[in-house]
């Protein structure tokens, strides 16, 4: 049995430091609404789970101002044992300790909850249970409410794994089609057996040499050093008469005496010009400069012309394009059958969901028709589409307090249930305001059951209220 004694908040939402006290049996916590009741039971489901059991990160519930540790304390019993949890905020940090066992490492003390209590991501669902829940239940639409109950049974883990079945990628082409050009393709790269990859590096540097060779000339670079010099010669020249010609009186840039009239300084400054765009010419014509020495091509192969080496090369990425091209057909391949075999896993996960869930939802109207029982009806009703009947009226035309009553009831069968599922220990029920939308006649055969039948399936029923009557 677990058993929950003391629960302290230091600095933890509007808590500065208060500690809330327990009995074995039933509990009526009574604030005004903004006092924190949902606090407190936020706080123990932090206590017991860290993170994982609240809705919003961590940081959001140290108390705003705040500067020193923000923590909850839990105290109780778990198998006869003192059982004490501390969970830090501020500082993040925790500290269990239950008979002669002290941990302080997070991942230890989730695993011990785990296996002495409850899975953690299941304290919301089991032990703490919130007043937005029911309020859910009762007043979503039928879509919402049926997602809503899948995560209370946890059977959203099996549909989400449904979902993600999908194939990665889809085909326009059958399985048959596919292997039959993957087929081809083997065929066709079987002729290229003969073609060595390994050879490409000679082919191409022997292509190299042969295309050098063609325009290799010997005297290209005397060639290339007295055009230069002849085309500096004229920029020169080219400048020193570009500068006579803004002279008014010219006279020969070398000697000084001989006189120039400027339509024959223009003139032949045309002239150098156009000797100068001549030499460039030829300088561009001239063979890039060789880059290898005469002697590189005594490596040349024998026999081995460009047109065979281009020859050559050109089957080489023939066959690599084939080789690509068989990858990818086999990729092809290996996706089409992944997707037939995900097809039917589809099935069978399916088919593994409708079986799973069938029982629970027999189970929960069951349990369910058990808690009205002691109020106000006799029979509830939870179909495969998770469609609800009481009494055999749709859950839609109950009026608004009937659907609240109803839907804390259930959600108290649905903790109950999952604590024989997990077979967890006798476990106690925290409710936060369940009842309090209720009218007088809902609210007070509520609080009957959950003072008395509830506790005989239940180590305790703590129920927070701004109601006390």
């Amino acid at each position: 049995m677990f058993l929950v004694e003391q629960v302290t908040l230091t600095n933890f939402k509007c808590y500065s430091q208060s500690k809330y006290e327990f009995n074995p049996g039933f509990n009526l916590i009574v604030r005004p609404n903004g006092h924190g009741k949902t606090a407190l039971v936020e706080g123990i489901a932090y206590a017991l789970a860290g993170s994982t059991a609240v809705p919003r990160p961590a940081g959001e519930y140290i108390r705003e101002g705040s500067f020193s540790p923000s923590y909850v304390l839990l105290k109780g019993y778990l198998r006869q044992k003192q059982f004490s949890l501390k969970r830090g905020l501020k500082p993040r940090n925790a500290l269990l300790k239950w008979g002669d066992i002290s941990e302080t490492k997070v991942t230890e003390i989730q695993r011990l909850v785990k296996e002495f209590i409850l899975p953690p991501q299941l304290v919301r669902t089991t032990i703490c249970c919130f007043q937005r829940e029911a309020a859910l239940i009762a007043r979503a639409d039928a879509n919402t409410r049926r997602k809503f109950i899948m995560n209370l049974l946890r059977l959203d883990v099996v549909e989400r794994a449904l979902k993600s079945l999908t194939s990665a990628s889809s085909s326009s082409l059958s399985l048959r089609a596919l292997e039959e050009q993957l087929s081809k393709c083997q065929d066709d790269l079987s002729q290229f057996e003969v073609v060595d990859e390994s050879l490409e590096p000679v082919m191409r540097k022997q292509l190299e040499l042969i295309r050098l060779k063609k325009t290799y000339d010997p005297d290209a670079a005397q060639k290339r050093t007295r055009l230069q010099e002849q085309l500096n010669s004229l920029r020169a020249l080219y400048q020193l008469l570009q500068a006579a010609s803004s002279v008014d009186s010219l006279s020969c840039p070398l000697c000084g005496s001989t006189k120039y009239s400027r339509d024959y300084v223009v003139k032949r400054t045309s002239e150098v010009h156009r000797s100068m765009a001549e030499l460039s010419a030829d300088l561009s014509r001239l063979p890039p400069p060789c880059v290898v020495s005469p002697d590189a091509f005594s490596n040349l192969v024998p026999g081995l012309d460009e047109k065979d080496c281009v020859k050559y090369l050109d089957l080489i990425t023939q066959k690599r394009v084939k080789r690509h091209t068989l990858d990818n057909l086999k990729e092809a391949i290996r996706s089409a059958r992944s997707s037939k075999s995900i097809h039917q896993a589809r099935g069978v996960l399916r088919d593994f969901l409708t079986w799973l869930s069938g029982p629970l939802v027999r189970s929960l109207s069951v349990y369910t028709s058990h808690v009205l029982k002691m109020g106000m009806f006799e029979t509830f009703e939870l179909d495969a589409t998770f469609n609800i009947k009481v009494d055999g009226r749709d859950f839609s035309l109950l009026s608004t307090g009937q659907q609240d009553y109803v839907a804390a009831s259930f959600r108290v069968a649905v903790s109950y249930l999952l604590s024989l599922l997990y077979r967890c220990p006798r476990m106690p029920l925290i409710l936060d305001s369940v009842g309090d939308s209720l009218d007088d006649a809902h609210y007070s055969a509520l609080m009957d059951y959950l003072s008395g039948g509830a506790t005989k399936l239940f180590s305790q029923v703590v129920v927070t209220s701004h109601r006390s009557d």
